[in-house]
């Protein structure tokens, strides 16, 4: 930029402008700024003029957006773009990410200098070590761990910054011109003062750094020690306990601390899922430290507080379902490094490498659909994988349509970069255009849609259908408290990640949720709830869309799919489907989301509590068996829910059995032994009384004149013998009824849990 002074109002490429200043680093600054494009707040990190930076500086700034854009989690900090200078000078390099608001935990370390509680520690250790365990994953190290690059928001979320140092674990050598040593000296393992063999255990050492200073206030090393004094420290020094300091912390949460603060990497923690589950077992502990308000944070509502325990009344259920989802799902034949997700099961190599926007390189077709073809590709600025989806454009199409149809992909991306956060939406990170078409770059995820599940490998088991309405759940009440309605919730738009990750994605007909009428339906017919039908659009929709898809899922067929769109707006409008029979304890949640009425509908976030009570309680270990699967069900229960902060309006029974709509009371197991088993009876009576008959008739074919009784419920034809027919009729069609009844009825109890 030749010394040119960076000012309020700078628009970078046309797009990016600049708006005030958030601070200044060795390496540049960092500026709030607005997508003009996506209409998206973003920060900008601006690169120093080129002769203030040392050589070194330009090759760490494109690390960092390298190894930025590669990651994908709500814990890390995203990255959007990364531009160049232009000839002019009037550009200079900068890194685009996502605007975050909040602090830093090194302030919330200076806010309370006596350490936070506990409670809110292991809560905030909980999701960087979640984070670590993505970065790690995919073979990144941080390097730098430390309070000043952990970011809090106000939704009480924490991200991980600054990537610049960090390195890949297979990586042969640093960056020329590097110090051997990287790091902040207060948070550095032992190992890296003396070696480059750094791997994933020393960011756990350097996260027990960070658990130990949120815990008492101050780090464990002085930050005023200088380079020996700190080597020293880390390398000969055996760590305090926290618990020393305050004797409120509790002995499992002091133990981890010192676990991580091993000096020998082979004693810490194998990685970080271990320290996550660790620190969900000590969160679980009842009646310990400072009571539950403290962990709460700023930021945090009445309904943030409401999720936040259904999420935890889920988290050792899914973090099981992660595992199994892998063995129950096919795995896609993976053409490269597992970056993220095909959005099919096989992709199609092509021999076409075409160039989308002067830096997508297209790599293979993964899908297409009436919306248009999805694509894997290579970003060659950020050097990452990435899917394409290109959207369709008529050929004849006029310029106002063509014009409404890049409206209708940019709408797309922006609902979903609003939603960017949450790990059950698949990310959207930019809209390009193309000699005349817009193409969506979305994050690649590695796995199948629940469409191409149902359709190859059958219905979903109550168990999996409860991992998937979780997450769809989940995804539908973020996009609904802010203010977007999905409009098109079906199987073929829930991805099955092969980490086991449910992720809702097709944002393209989404719309603000405040409730309107159109004339033009939008949505998939079968899916379409009965106020859709009339053009008025509510977050309810979205619900009465789950509920069908969750219907097909369990059951293998659409709850309304006929023959021709009128029968299907009729059966959506009129019918009532049969109950779900395979659907186990989510039958109750399916009758509520598929309610005629979209003021008895759950909302989604009332559902999510719901679906935490239904899958809790009185689980026992069994098998659990449907076509193509078969998964080990452990005994789980569940964390109490509160559901006094529900709105009135929204809140719906918590039941510990089946979970089932307000309108009508549970049926006991007993009961409905009883019905099937008078059911079956009466079929039997009937089928096995007409083949009394015929035996009647074959035993004894003399004639007999006399006519049958105007009572007897079978015409007879003229000749037959009364006597023979009637005793056939009652005697194998009543003895096959009784039987059939008593083994029908028995085998019900015996199936029944007897807690039912």
């Amino acid at each position: 930029m030749h010394g040119a002074t960076v000012t309020p109002g700078l628009l970078l490429d046309d797009r990016y402008e600049l708006s005030r200043l958030l601070g200044r680093g060795g390496m540049g600054q960092v500026w709030e700024g607005k997508d003009l494009r996506l209409k998206r707040p973003v920060a900008v990190k601006i690169l120093s003029p080129a002769g203030v930076l040392e050589p070194r500086d330009l090759a760490l700034f494109r690390r960092e957006a390298e190894i930025g854009a590669m990651l994908s989690h709500p814990g890390i900090t995203t990255v959007f773009d990364l531009g160049s200078p232009s000839r002019d000078g009037g550009t200079p390099w900068y890194l685009v990410m996502e605007r975050l608001v909040g602090h830093s935990l090194d302030r919330e370390v200076r806010l309370h200098r006596d350490g936070l509680p506990w409670e809110r520690v292991v809560d905030l250790g909980r999701q960087v070590a979640d984070a670590l365990a993505a970065a790690h994953t995919q073979g990144v190290v941080h390097r730098d761990i430390k309070p000043a690059n952990l970011f809090l928001q106000q939704s009480g979320v924490v991200k991980i910054c600054d990537f610049g140092i960090s390195r890949l674990a297979n990586a042969t050598s640093l960056l020329t011109g590097v110090v051997q040593a990287a790091g902040t000296l207060p948070y550095m393992a032992p190992e890296q003062f003396a070696t480059l063999a750094v791997d994933h255990r020393s960011d756990l050492y350097a996260l027990g750094c960070v658990l130990h200073e949120l815990l008492v206030g101050a780090p464990w090393v002085d930050p005023r020690a200088d380079w020996p004094g700190a080597m020293y420290r880390h390398h000969q020094v055996a760590p305090p306990s926290s618990a020393a300091a305050r004797p409120d912390i509790p002995e499992a949460l002091d133990r981890l601390v010192l676990d991580l603060l091993a000096k020998d990497p082979a004693d810490r923690p194998s990685d970080a899922s271990t320290v996550t589950a660790r620190l969900r077992d000590i969160a679980r502990q009842p009646g310990q430290g400072h009571g539950a308000d403290h962990r709460r944070g700023p930021g945090l509502d009445a309904r943030t507080r409401r999720l936040t325990e259904a999420a935890t009344a889920f988290r050792a259920l899914h973090a099981r379902r992660a595992t199994e989802t892998v063995t129950v799902l096919r795995t896609s034949q993976a053409m490269h490094p597992p970056t993220g997700p095909s959005q099919v099961s096989t992709p199609r190599r092509t021999s076409v490498e075409q160039l989308v926007a002067g830096r997508f390189r297209l790599l293979q077709k993964l899908g297409s659909g009436g919306y248009g073809e999805v694509w894997s590709a290579y970003d060659e600025r950020l050097r990452v994988e990435v899917a394409l989806k290109q959207v369709r454009v008529d050929p004849s199409a006029g310029n106002t349509e063509r014009d409404a149809v890049l409206g209708q992909a940019e709408d797309e991306a922006r609902h979903a970069a609003r939603l960017r956060d949450h790990p059950n939406i698949v990310t959207v990170f930019d809209v390009v255009g193309d000699g005349g078409t817009p193409w969506l770059v979305m994050r690649l995820v590695e796995g199948r849609t629940l469409d191409q599940e149902i359709r190859e490998r059958g219905p979903l088991g109550p168990v999996m259908a409860a991992h998937v309405a979780a997450g769809v759940l989940a995804a539908l009440d973020a996009a609904h408290e802010s203010g977007v309605l999905h409009r098109d919730v079906k199987p073929a738009n829930i991805m099955l990640a092969e980490d086991g990750t449910v992720l809702l994605t097709d944002f393209g007909i989404a719309k603000g949720s405040t409730t309107t009428t159109q004339a033009v339906l939008a949505g998939t017919l079968p899916y379409m709830s009965p106020e859709r039908l009339n053009g008025r659009d509510t977050p309810a929709g979205d619900l009465f869309a789950l509920g069908a898809s969750l219907y097909e899922a369990t059951e293998g067929v659409s709850p309304f799919a006929r023959a021709t769109p009128t029968a299907t707006m009729a059966a959506v409008a009129l019918e009532e489907p049969p109950p779900p029979a395979k659907a186990g304890r989510l039958r109750g949640l399916i009758t509520a989301l598929l309610d005629k009425d979209p003021e008895r509908r759950p909302s989604a976030a009332s559902a999510l509590v719901l679906l935490a009570n239904a899958e809790g309680p009185h689980r026992t270990p069994r098998q659990e068996r449907t076509p193509g699967r078969s998964v080990d069900v452990a005994a789980r229960q569940a964390t109490p829910v509160r559901t006094d902060d529900i709105a009135p309006q929204q809140r719906t029974p918590v039941l510990t059995g089946d979970v089932t709509a307000s309108a009508a009371p549970a049926k006991s197991r007993i009961g409905e032994a009883l019905e099937v088993a008078v059911f079956l009876a009466k079929a039997c009576f009937w089928i096995f009384g007409i083949l009394g008959v015929l035996i009647g008739l074959c035993s004894n074919p003399a004639a007999f004149d006399a006519s049958a009784p105007s009572w007897f419920p079978i015409p007879l034809p003229h000749g037959t013998r009364v006597s023979n027919a009637f005793s056939g009729l009652v005697l194998v069609g009543g003895t096959a009824a009784v039987v059939t009844a008593l083994l029908t009825f028995f085998w019900g109890l015996l199936s029944t849990d007897p807690k039912s």
